[in-house]
């Protein structure tokens, strides 16, 4: 038998509360529901746990439009309901300034202002061991958070999000659902308005002049997993060549994965010969392999799909191999435009 104190302590939607009785029905297992005094097995059980789950689900959905109307009634007024973002808290209701937090922050924005990406910014905290409560490792997604909040050159726009429903109170994005509120000027700034918009210019530029065009799918997409840390590899691009490399090793660098770059022609030829044929076929590759470990050492292994294993080794290709005719071209380029800035 489940004992529980009502039936809004169990499940405040009617049909989850239903198909949780008759689950639970099916088993023989009985609830009890103390305050209304309910055996979920007897006959009427059912009957009546409608109604009252019913009654229940009405009085949740008027409890949460009666908080919303409050929140928002404080939204009109310039009042936040919460605030524990990093370098602020909600203090009496009116946003405080933490000073140790804001100076985390201004490093956060000078840093980026200085040419540093979002990567590169959270490894250097990360690497310096700094964190907070709310903020234990830092995330480019972090960072980018940090730039583009409003409050920290002092204003403030409430209802940036809302909830789905009174029942998941999930929190989706406001993008016109409902009417947003900004306040200019609200509480103590941690960067200038200058600095603030100067970032957001940069975040502009930076994501115009790297714009990701999706590629086609490769045959090896989401098959090559690093042997070091686990995490899958990624193809990556250049104007000479093309690699497959740990997606740890290319975001936070060397000191978090020490796993090796693969040229994609190299691991073409390797497999090829570990299949026993002479060229890379990406049909027969995806019909035969499940995927792929990549181990410290140059050795990589394939896990077949019938469970059996085969353990290849690849070999660095040399400097002069590696270099094509472009990168040649634009060596000896480079090397008379600094003889020339020497004379």
């Amino acid at each position: 038998m489940v004992i529980t104190k009502s039936i809004s302590r169990l499940a405040r939607n009617t049909v989850t509360l239903l198909a949780t009785v008759r689950e639970l029905k099916e088993l023989g297992i009985n609830i009890f529901f103390e305050e209304q005094n309910i055996n979920s097995i007897s006959e009427e059980g059912e009957l009546m746990l409608t109604l009252m789950a019913s009654q229940a689900q009405e009085e949740s959905l008027s409890c949460s439009e009666n908080c919303k109307w409050k929140i928002r009634k404080g939204f009109e007024k310039g009042q936040p309901n919460t605030c524990t973002m990093l370098g602020y808290r909600l203090v009496d209701g009116e946003i405080t300034l933490v000073p140790d937090e804001a100076e985390i922050v201004k490093e956060i924005f000078d840093l980026y202002l200085s040419g540093c990406g979002v990567q590169k910014i959270s490894n250097t905290l990360n690497e310096r061991g700094i964190s907070t409560a709310k903020i234990p490792f830092w995330y480019p997604d972090t960072i980018r958070n940090i730039l583009r909040n409003e409050k920290y050159m002092g204003d403030l726009l409430l209802q940036k999000t809302i909830s789905e429903s009174h029942l998941t109170k999930k929190q989706v994005k406001n993008v016109g659902q409902l009417r947003q509120f900004y306040i200019t000027e609200d509480h103590e700034a941690i960067v200038s308005r200058a600095v603030f918009e100067e970032v957001q210019n940069e975040v502009q530029r930076r994501a115009e002049k790297h714009i990701v065009v999706g590629g086609a799918k490769s045959a090896f997409t989401g098959k090559i997993q690093c042997g070091i840390c686990g995490k899958n590899y990624r193809r990556k691009t250049t104007p000479y060549n093309t690699v497959w490399c740990c997606s740890t090793f290319n975001t936070r660098g060397k000191a978090y994965c020490a796993s090796k770059v693969i040229p994609e022609e190299t691991l073409k030829d390797c497999i090829a010969d570990a299949l026993g044929r002479k060229y890379f076929t990406e049909d027969f590759f995806i019909g035969m392999v499940d995927r792929i470990i990549a181990e410290p050492g140059n050795t990589m292994r394939l896990i077949f799909k019938d469970g059996t294993e085969k353990q290849m080794i690849w070999q660095d290709r040399s400097r002069s191999e590696s270099w094509t005719d472009e990168m040649r071209e634009a060596a000896r380029r480079k090397m008379f435009e600094q003889r020339g800035a020497n004379r």
